[in-house]
């Protein structure tokens, strides 16, 4: 019996089957899984910490060699750290390297222009099967150069699996920062299998995906958006690093941040610094690295980071929760870092589940937000957006869905407590520039409330934000910072400039939105292994808001007209709110154009935009299957996302 109506869902959605099939058929030839020379089997050896210097320019007559041991089976390259001087070399070197026999397994002479600055040059030779423990030298020997025109290399302290360094014949008191590559079989077999499974779970959802509703985006959040918890490498999201150490904090109780002799930042485990840099805590570190074995030590230190100690920490706590809980199964860092994303990312989705379910219009409008690759992406790292993002929706759809009620319908104490934990939320990220979104609790008819009760929220909510206010405050006075990553930046230069520049300020913020307002849309579709289709994808999904069947159809002109005027005055005013915020506290003072702006930032305007073009035109649509296709695009924009954060977990 299961046989035969899976056998008839199959025939029922044969033009999906077809067009699925055709999309992997594309992707598999553009992202070959079985290319070896791609790095997703290699495993790399760190013998080394930070630089401290470089050595003598690797000019005519110099030679430096440097000794290691190797930890693994399976040798095949060797990555050393070059010092280029920030100029293009042209000196020729000649590399060897010798295995424990000195038997010769690398030589050539290198020109050196191919030797960018402060990057790891890599030797491939021949596999070397047996290597493991075994010693193995590079030496560098200068050919032709001088003084201007000859490269170094970066060395650290010796460890012991880097010898000390031999520098024209005098041994060094330090190593070379050398890296070494190891072919993993068991990466290579992982590899496939993550393919295999991410391939068969499309054709699963597929096949019951029904429409754009909450059942459908459940079935999408757990056989797919989920999987970015552990395909995001690890500080691979934007500014991710910061935020997971504010949630660490918090998991600890310590809700602000310290200052030791004048520097912000907290107090950590000792061994925070080295163990939270790895390029990679992903899914390949279960097959390949030692941090799925390493744990935080009890001994605290202080580390700073004063990036986010006046922000208020409310949306750090969601995955602080997921963090405290892994503390408490002492797991490893690893398994912290995936419990605080898997908070998240259960936050995101039990929210938007319910903003969408209480959608009576406009559904497949908040279905398509909330499975954006660029918002699933966020959804499943320590990034605040998330939150903010499914908080908007949720107290968004709570209000339109009293709002377009047919009915004399009481808003239950259950969405009142909805609407002010969101609403908080909302209000308390980046400085109140996303507060006008609160405006929309006003649509709420006022014969939905029962006596006095509009007034006591509206008041509870007022003291909320002034609460906030005085938080925000107090935080901005308590950590004194000022941005300095970026040039010159100063609020107040900032703000004594616009005004007296005012008609340059105008033309700057206009030219900024008219020249990157396609790049904001298209980069919703975040991280697409082939840019082309994820584009034309982009198009499609954003615009599909002019044709969806489930638009509110107004009384009379005058109140779409008033919707219009509302839904576009709260975008405008908070894009420019973003925009004004990342001038005063991200840009250099006096400069031309705006620095900071990202995509992310306008992913809770977007359900303005799109409802409003929905109003807008009046066009009429009775496809039965118009959202089931709106899904069925969701998920080829979801795939396009996993494929590309696939090869980069798998590489890093």
């Amino acid at each position: 019996m299961l046989l035969k109506r899976l056998f008839s869902r199959c025939k029922e959605r044969i033009t999906y089957i077809l067009i699925l099939s055709l999309f992997w058929l594309i992707v598999l030839i553009m992202n070959n899984p079985f290319e070896s020379d791609k790095g997703y089997a290699q495993s790399i050896q760190k013998m080394g910490e930070e630089s401290i210097g470089a050595t003598s320019v690797l000019q005519k007559g110099n030679a430096v060699s440097q000794t290691f041991i190797a930890s693994d089976d399976r040798l095949e390259s060797v990555n050393v750290l070059v010092a280029a001087y920030q100029r293009t070399n042209n000196a020729k070197v000649k590399v060897t390297v010798q295995d424990s026999a000195n038997n010769i397994i690398y030589c050539e002479t290198q020109d050196t222009s191919a030797w960018s600055d402060n990057t790891y040059f890599t030797f491939h030779f021949a596999r070397q099967n047996n290597s493991r423990g075994k010693k193995y030298t590079i030496l560098f020997e200068g050919i032709d150069g001088d003084e201007s025109n000859s490269p170094a290399l970066w060395y650290t302290n010796a460890t012991a699996s880097l010898k000390n360094t031999i520098e024209n014949g005098e041994e060094k008191n330090y190593a070379l920062m050398v890296t070494a590559t190891y072919w993993k079989p068991v990466l290579a077999t992982g590899y496939i299998v993550c393919w295999a499974v991410l391939i068969l779970l499309s054709y699963i959802f597929m096949l019951f995906l029904q429409t754009a509703d909450e059942k459908t985006f459940l079935a999408f959040s757990v056989l797919l958006g989920s999987l970015f918890v552990v395909l995001n490498p690890f500080f691979h999201v934007l500014d991710e690093g910061t935020h997971f150490l504010k949630s660490f904090s918090i998991s600890r109780f310590d809700w602000l941040n310290d200052v030791s002799n004048g520097k912000i930042g907290s107090y950590v485990p000792e061994n925070y610094a080295k163990v939270i840099q790895f390029e990679s805590t992903d899914i390949k570190s279960l097959f390949d690295t030692n941090l799925s074995q390493t744990y935080f030590s009890e001994n605290q230190v202080f580390y700073e980071n004063p990036y986010v100690a006046s922000v208020i920490p409310i949306n750090h706590a969601i995955a602080a929760v997921g963090i405290l809980f892994g503390r408490l199964l002492h797991m490893s860092v690893l398994g912290i870092i995936w419990a605080g994303r898997l908070a998240n990312y259960i936050y995101y989705t039990v929210l938007c589940y319910f903003a969408i379910k209480n959608a009576k219009y406009y559904k497949s409008i908040f279905f398509v937000i909330a499975t954006l690759p660029l918002a699933q992406w966020l959804a499943a790292s320590y990034s605040t957006d998330p939150v903010l993002l499914a908080s908007a929706l949720l107290f968004v759809s709570i209000c339109l869905k009293y709002k377009f009620s047919d009915q004399d319908t009481c808003i239950s104490k259950k969405d009142m407590v909805l609407l002010l934990i969101t609403g908080i939320c909302i209000a308390s990220v980046k400085y109140y520039i996303y507060t006008p979104m609160l405006l929309v609790f006003f649509l709420i008819p006022r014969k939905c409330f029962a006596k006095k009760q509009r007034s006591i929220m509206v008041c509870i909510a007022a003291a909320a934000l002034v609460g906030l206010g005085i938080i925000q405050i107090y935080l901005l006075k308590r950590y004194p910072y000022v941005e300095d990553r970026n040039g010159h930046v100063s609020i107040a230069e900032q703000i004594i400039f616009m005004k007296d520049h005012f008609l340059f300020a105008v033309k700057n913020y206009c030219d900024y939105f008219v020249t990157s307002i396609n790049y904001h849309i298209t980069n919703f579709f975040y991280n697409s292994t082939i840019p082309s289709i994820s584009a034309l994808l982009s198009v499609i999904t954003v615009l599909s808001c002019i044709l969806i069947p489930d638009k509110y159809v107004y009384r009379n002109k005058r109140e779409k007209r008033n919707m219009l005027i509302l839904f576009t005055f709260i975008a405008i005013s908070i894009y420019l709110l973003i925009m004004t915020a990342l001038y005063a506290g991200f840009t250099p003072v006096g400069s031309y154009g705006i620095q900071g702006l990202q995509s992310r930032y306008l992913l809770p305007i977007l359900f303005f935009i799109m409802a409003s073009l929905a109003s807008a035109f009046n066009v009429e649509n009775h496809s039965q299957k118009y959202t089931q296709n709106l899904a069925f695009f969701a998920e080829l924009n979801i795939l396009l996302c996993l494929v590309g954060n696939m090869t980069i977990a798998w590489t890093a």
